[in-house]
């Protein structure tokens, strides 16, 4: 690994229901890991935020935020970390932000790697 990793993170793990189960938006139903398991991360930075604006959503925000960590795909979809004090939803990778995905991926993993995360509130 190239880059230091300076952050610790809580990391809460999410585990599907069984069977299988979806809500009415198609997200899988199951439950976030209540202990932590701390890893590391390389930064993170605030990807945008938002209020809006709606008579159904008066005190509604929304945050990404993206972390940059040496292995991303020890991360899912529905897990959380919390940063900070507050806990975020893990969304996905970085879509075009990953750049272990160039014509040298043997050697950009040597680099890590970006989740997005958000929070609702």
């Amino acid at each position: 690994m190239i880059f230091p990793e300076p952050h610790s993170i809580p990391y809460y793990a999410f585990t599907p229901a069984v069977p299988a189960a979806v809500d009415s938006h198609g997200n899988a139903v199951g439950e976030v890991s209540e202990d932590p398991v701390m890893r590391k991360a390389i930064a993170f930075y605030r990807k945008y935020s938002q209020e809006p604006i709606s008579a159904d959503t008066v005190a509604r925000y929304v945050s990404e935020v993206t972390m940059l960590v040496r292995k991303p795909e020890q991360y899912f979809n529905q897990d959380e970390v919390d940063i900070a004090g507050r806990r975020f939803e893990v969304v996905g990778p970085g879509v075009d932000g990953d750049w272990r995905n160039g014509p040298w991926a043997k050697y950009n993993k040597l680099f890590g790697g970006e989740i997005q995360l958000r929070r609702v509130g």
